[in-house]
């Protein structure tokens, strides 16, 4: 699956949690796929970073790392999401049947459709 996406980790990467969740994907996996991003967007993230800090007109060290922590996902983010959802619905799962009202035949016929 292919989203566009400036960092992969909020709207598009969250995105990806749900429908891997929903298709049956393991946690690992999908942690690995969530901070994969990382990965993959290394060098965009560096040169993001770099212009900002030349239009900042300095280099700050806490500066940097919030820029860090805005544009690469972290498994605490995750963990921060898993656990709202768990607080609020009781799982992540209660998360995508109550919050988004996901219903067992549409996450089987989103299983029919994309897993063979």
């Amino acid at each position: 699956m292919l989203w566009h996406c400036t960092a992969g980790k909020d709207r598009a990467g969250f995105a990806s949690v749900i429908i891997q969740w929903l298709l049956g994907v393991d946690e690992a996996a999908i942690r690995e796929d969530y901070l994969a991003a990382n990965t993959y967007l290394a060098a965009e993230v560096e040169s993001l970073v770099a212009m900002l800090r030349v239009q900042m007109g300095r280099t700050d060290e806490n500066a940097d790392a919030a820029l860090m922590c805005l544009f690469t996902a972290r498994e605490e983010y995750l963990d921060a999401a898993f656990a709202n959802a768990t607080r609020v619905y009781g799982s992540f799962d209660g998360f995508l049947e109550q919050g988004l009202r996901v219903t067992a035949e549409e996450r089987a016929g989103l299983r029919g459709r994309y897993l063979f």
